[in-house]
Formats: structure tokens, sequence, C-alpha cells
């Protein structure tokens, strides 16, 4: 058990170190994406939640998710640039297992996107704060939580939508419509069921999460290992 925990470690960690290096050769283009969803939050934080689309506490909740959805984008261009060097299949078909490296893809673009979600919840906690808004009760422990969960489910369902559609353009706008409609889903059912407001709801709201991120995993694993698509022209 301890070789296999070894095992499962190196493989998502050197995954996570492929993904670290090839970021930096688009950190530029990144950095300029990322910041959309900050100066955006900014806003919405100097408006109390009033200047989105949504009312007041979906649009707050909403903004801090973008963080997380851009940083998925992430996936989608290392998927498309591992098709085209054909790096892609050698990893795929090397010794390590297809859910590592699924894990390790994803997990990399939840810590980006929360280390940028972290910046962006303080940044408009301290506007809010200082207009003495009502809702900051938003910003608790229980969000923190969620955030990298739904996060993670983003990244899983851009990564299924790219294996399964061939189609470069198709899938990039079907896999980020999917994966912002999934995440603004969760939001919304957290917000209007209450969910923070009851620590049993909460914690089965959360295993819920889990257990669709280790299903839709489950599935991406079967499919990869079972589909020769990264070799299709």
């Amino acid at each position: 058990m301890k070789v296999l925990n070894k095992g499962v470690f190196f493989e998502i960690s050197s995954i996570l170190k492929k993904e670290w290096y090839e970021l930096k050769h688009t950190s530029i283009k990144f950095l300029i994406v990322m910041i959309l969803p900050f100066v955006s939050s900014i806003f919405i934080a100097i408006k109390n939640g009033t200047s989105g689309v949504l009312n007041p506490e979906l649009n707050i909740l909403c903004s801090f998710l973008f963080s997380g959805f851009f940083a998925t984008i992430l996936i989608k261009d290392s998927i498309t640039r591992e098709k085209k060097e054909t790096t892609l299949p050698m990893l795929l078909l090397s010794n390590f297992h297809c859910s590592n490296i699924i894990i390790g893809k994803v997990l990399f673009a939840v810590l980006i996107g929360t280390v940028f979600q972290l910046f962006q919840i303080l940044t408009m906690f301290i506007i809010m704060y200082k207009t003495d808004s009502q809702l900051l009760y938003l910003f608790n422990v229980e969000i923190f939580i969620l955030l990298p969960l739904i996060t993670f489910l983003m990244g899983d369902i851009v990564l299924l939508i790219s294996t399964i559609l061939q189609d470069e353009k198709t899938s990039d706008f079907v896999s980020m419509l999917l994966a912002l409609f999934i995440g603004s889903l969760a939001l919304i059912i957290y917000i209007y069921f209450g969910v923070f407001s009851n620590v049993y709801i909460y914690i089965l709201y959360v295993l819920f999460i889990i257990l669709i991120n280790i299903v839709v995993t489950l599935v991406l694993t079967k499919i990869l290992t079972n589909s020769m698509f990264f070799i299709k022209k």
C-alpha cells in the first residue's frame, strides 16, 4: 500500500510539474486572461453585488467562480498543445495511471484558480467591509471549501468534452459553456436552497459534489483508457 501511495503521489506531482513548466511558456497570455475576473469582481464589490446580471448574492459568488473557470482553460490549452506536439499519446501510453494524469491536470487548474480566488475574495471583502455591506456572510469558510471542488468539477468537464469532441472549435465552445453552466448551477443551488445555513445540509452537499467529481473522473479514465482519440486527425 505504501508503494502504491508513493507511486500515485509521484505520478500526480510529475504531472503538476509538467503543467507548471508549460504554463511558464504562456504565462503572459494567462495572466491577462486572469485579470478579467479580478477586475469585474472589483466592480461587483463596489456596487455591492448589484452590477451583475443576477441577484447580488449570485453575482458575488459567481465572480468567485470565474477565477476557477478561467483556470480550467489551462486544461484545454494543455490538451490541444499535447495533441499537436504528439506528447499526449506518449503520456497516455506511459506507465502513468490514466486517473493520475487526469487528477494532476485538473488539480493544477484548481491550485492556480484557488490562488487567484484568494486574492479576488480578499479584495472584494475589504471593499465590501468598508461599505458595511449586508452580504459579508457570503465570505465564509464554507465557500472556501466548496470553490476548489467546483473548480475541479469544471476542469473534469472541460477535459471530458475535449476528449469526446474531436473538432477543436466545437469542443472549446461546448466544454467552456457546459463547465460554466454546471459551476453556476452548483452555486445557484448553494444560495437558493440555503445550503450554507445548515451544517448538515452543507456536509451532504459537499459530499455530493465530491461524489460527482469521483464519478466524472472514473468515466473520463474509462474513456481515455479505451479510446485512441489522441491519435485521430
